[in-house]
């Protein structure tokens, strides 16, 4: 499995989990998307300054991080996930599950616990901007929920609902 995940400071946050190969549970579609416009996530939580315009890019793509651990932990348990971000302070906040922003260092513990739990083993890489097609084009424009699968840079992508229990749980 492959996944990325990114936030633009535009429309919001998405995550994407890349099949390596096929899936029975989803075989109309090679890998499954989340997204959420931040107008959306103040309707979720709105006791944290993280809407549209406010939001710092590197919280951004750190929330968008976690919530995608989050969302695919089932489809990657017990094997090693390889995760692309093209964010360098996400990135090395997610590995020492440290954040210099509060409450955000306290959702970073929380979600790697979950993932000890769940037996989810992930490695990070920096791809560049560039190379993140399917999040960056997921985490700019609304894309509907299909059950035959979206076409996303020419992929085709189910999208699925966000979970954020255990990174909302910390805050």
């Amino acid at each position: 499995n492959k996944l990325t995940s990114d936030a633009c400071t535009s429309y919001g946050m998405a995550g994407v989990l890349h099949f390596g190969q096929p899936c029975y549970k989803f075989p109309d579609c090679q890998g499954l998307f989340w997204q959420i416009a931040w107008a959306d996530w103040e309707k979720v939580i709105s006791m944290i300054d993280l809407a549209d315009g406010s939001v710092k890019i590197n919280v951004a793509e750190f929330l968008a991080l976690l919530i995608t651990c989050e969302t695919f932990t089932a489809f990657c348990a017990g094997k090693l996930t390889y995760l692309g971000l093209d964010n360098t302070s996400a990135r090395s906040w997610f590995e020492r599950a440290r954040c210099p922003r509060f409450p955000f260092d306290r959702c970073a513990q929380g979600t790697h616990l979950h993932m000890l739990k769940q037996s989810m083993k992930v490695k990070t890489r920096w791809i560049s901007s560039a190379a993140n097609t399917l999040a960056d084009k997921v985490s700019r424009q609304r894309f509907p929920a299909t059950s035959l699968g979206t076409e996303v840079a020419g992929v085709r992508l189910r999208k699925v609902r966000p979970k954020w229990q255990i990174v909302l749980k910390y805050i």
